[in-house]
């Protein structure tokens, strides 16, 4: 046997499928497979698609070897396509692929006279599936039906068309998902519903649903009116549905209204269904007729419900309402510790109040009236009181230090939340004293003016002493005339709340005569800091200022003029 060795191999290819059938609006994956030489890198070669023989590309030149495509005409196709080969699609030398060639497994089991073509059948179509509410029972005038078919897969192009009580379809109704009717006729009403596709030659797949409707009670309606016992509200049920959340517990309450006085006696009953397309006219009922008008439920789990009453007479005349009720999960809810004074310092009394904050995000309102909240403020580990509504806790620190104030909140659902802040408790700075006169100098005529206001401190008292007199308490600010010349020793001492206190030390020149004869020697307005007093006054005073419970000296310097 003799063989024969190529430097290279010819280049080819094909187009594989999974399958040579499929329908209108679904996706067939086409790939192709190629002959090339070692050389040559499969990742730069160029491929475009004719997928419906129409001679015309349906896509432009790309490195993929893989496509979707997706009919959207029943027929017979010999898709093709062109491989190109180089570094640029415009130079490259080009290879055209006409027809198929199924690939793995399918390609043994398809005959080969079928591979090069793509069947494709007209879209599949099904009956479509329609929700009713409230119910497939209702009134004449009172009820309003809502025949729902939003929640079928029409394939690209369908529609759905309705008819009623063997009516032609309407057209009013053509494309409508979503019908609401109202029949004023009682007895037994027929809804056809189809969903089509293909207008040209529609092709349609139809559904019969059947609804009993009852002559409207001539002598009372239901209503329902209800009460959110978790989230305080109320609510009248109305036609509107109700927003709640996961853990919520309602009370609601069967209403009636009679146009007689007709005092016939009521019973009734209730329902509540998650709303699916099954219908809820086959599930039992949630309680059995009493006289009891109300009743209570609790929702765990999201989503949207249909609950429905039904009230009886002792004459067989009945009515019945359904509402929707839509369960939302519960909010994040943030907390922390409002403390409503910047300082703080012994013996004050300070406000601590819960900050809570909820995040529902346009969901149902959150009262957090209904929230409760206690306090351990001191850091002993003992709340300092029980859950409870209300504007927090008030306290008052005897000493300074650091403190973790802890708060717990427990929400409407009875989950409790913890929080701890850190404050810091100020001790009271020692007081400081400061005066300010009028005069430095003058003489028996000028009237001085001693004004201590912008003394520093908590709770000031001022006491005032002149030359060897004892201390007098007297105003911040008082006037003084002296009656002697010479010069005249002053001392403000200011006492805060605590007993501490300090001293400032000052003086006035005080001469005989009138003020003119001296002008020469009269200054600005000073303010006296505490400080030492000049020359010769430590003589006078035979000490130093003291403050009690309070470290160092007073902080000595000489008078600041004032301007």
């Amino acid at each position: 046997r003799s063989y024969q060795v190529r430097s290279d191999l010819d280049r080819s290819g094909r187009i594989l499928v999974d399958t040579t059938e499929t329908y209108v609006g679904e996706a067939i994956q086409f790939e192709i497979s190629l002959t090339k030489s070692v050389n040559e890198d499969l990742e730069k070669i160029w491929v475009r698609w004719d997928f419906d023989s129409d001679g015309e590309w349906d896509t432009p030149f790309s490195y993929q070897k893989t496509k979707n495509h997706v009919y959207s005409l029943a027929g017979t196709y010999v898709p093709s396509a062109e491989v190109r080969f180089g570094n640029s699609a415009d130079t490259a030398e080009s290879l055209l692929i006409k027809g198929l060639s199924p690939s793995g497994l399918f390609r043994r089991i398809l005959p080969t006279k079928h591979w090069d073509k793509i069947q494709v059948l007209p879209a599949r179509i099904l009956a479509p599936s329609v929700q009713v509410s409230p119910g497939k029972m209702g009134n004449t005038e009172s009820t309003t039906f809502t025949f729902d078919a939003s929640q079928n897969h029409l394939p690209g192009g369908g529609w759905i068309e309705w008819s009623f009580d063997g009516e032609p379809f309407a057209k009013k109704y053509i494309g409508q998902e979503v019908v609401r009717k109202t029949f004023l006729a009682p007895g037994t009403h027929e809804v056809r519903t189809r969903s089509c596709i293909q207008r040209s030659a529609p092709i349609c797949e139809e559904t019969l649903t059947t609804v009993e409707v009852k002559r409207d009670p001539t002598d009372f309606q239901l209503e329902i009116n209800g009460q959110n016992l978790t989230n305080p509200t109320s609510f009248s049920l109305g036609n509107s549905q109700v927003n709640i959340f996961t853990g919520d517990t309602i009370r609601l309450s069967a209403l009636k209204r009679q146009s007689s006085s007709d005092s016939a006696k009521f019973e009734y009953r209730w329902r509540v269904d998650p709303i699916s397309s099954e219908s809820t006219d086959s599930r039992p009922w949630g309680t059995g007729f009493s006289t009891q008008t109300f009743t209570e439920m609790s929702f765990h789990h999201t989503g949207m419900y249909l609950l429905t009453a039904e009230a009886r007479n002792e004459h067989g005349i009945s009515a019945r309402v359904s509402r929707k009720i839509n369960v939302s999960p519960q909010p994040p809810i943030k907390i922390d510790i409002d403390v409503k004074t910047e300082e703080i310092f012994p013996g004050e009394w300070v406000h601590f109040l819960p900050n809570i904050q909820v995040q529902n995000n346009g969901g149902p309102q959150v009262y957090t009236s209904s929230f409760l909240s206690r306090f351990d403020v001191d850091g002993d580990g003992i709340w300092d009181a029980d859950f409870r509504s209300g504007g927090g806790q008030q306290w008052r620190f005897d000493q300074p230090g650091t403190y973790a104030v802890k708060m717990q909140v427990m929400d409407a659902w009875k989950k409790v939340r913890t929080v701890q802040k850190n404050i810091v408790v100020k001790a009271y700075p020692a007081p400081v004293a400061r005066v300010k006169i009028s005069h430095q100098y003058g003489t028996t005529d000028t009237q001085f003016e001693f004004d201590a206001q912008p003394s520093e401190g908590r709770s000031l008292s001022f006491l005032w002493k002149i030359d060897e007199s004892d201390f007098q308490k007297r105003n911040s600010r008082f006037f003084q005339r002296f009656s002697t010349p010479g010069t005249k020793w002053i001392t403000l001492r200011v006492v805060d709340k605590d007993m501490k206190y300090n001293d400032v030390h000052f003086s006035v020149e005080v001469k005989k005569g009138s003020l003119a004869t001296t002008n020469t020697q009269t200054q600005n307005d000073t303010q006296i800091q505490t400080s030492n007093v000049l020359k010769g006054f430590a003589a006078f005073t035979n000490k130093k200022s003291q403050t009690p419970n309070y470290s160092g000296e007073s902080i000595w310097g000489l008078p600041e003029r004032m301007h």
